[in-house]
Order: C-alpha cells, then sequence, then structure tokens
C-alpha cells in the first residue's frame, strides 16, 4: 500500500513540476556549461526529480558522514542520473503505462524510433527502459567519463554497496524520490 501511495505523490510532482531561480542556481553551481545542456535537455517534471534525488543524495551522503567533496559528486550524480531521457521522448503518460507495466511486456514492447502513436509509446517504453545506458553515452560524449559507469548502472537490482558507494547512495536516493 505505501508503494501505491509513493507512485501517487511521484505522480503529483511530475504533473506539478516547476524549478524556482533559486533551484536553478543550484544547478549551475554543481554542473559544468555542458552538463547544464544534458540536464535541460530532459523534460521539466524529469528535470525536478533529478534535482529531489540530488538533494536526497546530499542528505544521504551528510548522514554517512561523507567530506564535501564526496558530497559534490553525488549531487552531480542525482543531477544526470536521467539524462537519458529527453524531452519529448517519454511523457508522464508515458512514465505511467511504464510503471503499470509488467517489466516482461516493457521488454518486449520497447522499441528504438519514433513515428505515429503507437511507435511513440514503444519508444517511449525504449527510451523509459535504456535510459540509463543512453545517459552514460551522453556522458562520454561530453567527457565526463568519470560519471558513465555510475550512471549506466543505477538501475542496476543488485546490492552494489560493496562495490560503489556512490552508486548505493544515487540508488537510494532515487527510489526515495
Amino acid at each position: 500500500m505505501l508503494f501505491f501511495f509513493k507512485r501517487i505523490e511521484q505522480f503529483y510532482c511530475a504533473v506539478t513540476a516547476n524549478l524556482s531561480q533559486n533551484e536553478r542556481d543550484f544547478v549551475a553551481q554543481y554542473l559544468s556549461i555542458s552538463e547544464r545542456k544534458l540536464f535541460y535537455g530532459m523534460a521539466i517534471f524529469d528535470q525536478y526529480h533529478a534535482y529531489r534525488v540530488a538533494k536526497t543524495a546530499e542528505r544521504l551522503a551528510r548522514e554517512k558522514h561523507y567530506g564535501k567533496a564526496s558530497q559534490r559528486i553525488l549531487l552531480k550524480l542525482g543531477l544526470l542520473h536521467d539524462i537519458g531521457r529527453l524531452a519529448g521522448e517519454v511523457t508522464i503518460g508515458d512514465k505511467v503505462l511504464a510503471v503499470l507495466l509488467p517489466a516482461s511486456l516493457i521488454k518486449r514492447l520497447a522499441r528504438k524510433g519514433q513515428g505515429g502513436f503507437w511507435k511513440n509509446r514503444c519508444h517511449a517504453l525504449y527510451v523509459y527502459r535504456y535510459h540509463a545506458l543512453i545517459g552514460a553515452k551522453r556522458l562520454c560524449a561530453q567527457g565526463a567519463k568519470r560519471f558513465a559507469y555510475i550512471i549506466a548502472a543505477h538501475h542496476n537490482c543488485q546490492r552494489t554497496q560493496k562495490r560503489n558507494d556512490f552508486l548505493y547512495l544515487l540508488q537510494m536516493a532515487d527510489r526515495e524520490n
């Protein structure tokens, strides 16, 4: 039941998403110009989600007594973790559909390439399923390979705490939002 209410909260945040000037200043403080282009290439609801994930990651890092440098890395990872989803590729309705469908059906329907209503839905499912890898490729293309592995793996369901603390905290922050 808690999962259901969490999804309602996520939907509400998506439909009311907006970044204030203070939140935009926060983004500018932690991302380079090329990274900001990637960030602002997302739909506003994904930008707002990424902002919330970054703030949660910062809180988790402080609670675990991470230093300022590690907190900055987690903030950056939070802001960039969903850059594989460009504005216009995945609508809020597509995200709702993806949450409701079983993973096995998403795997069967997900197809790259847009054009027409159903092709666009299948493309949205493709982006939803593979956005972590797509985002990692975009980071590599911008020369930010340092974070690409973590971005690529952030939806990996395996227990990752022993392998990479940054990945583990990013996953925790993303789950909270």
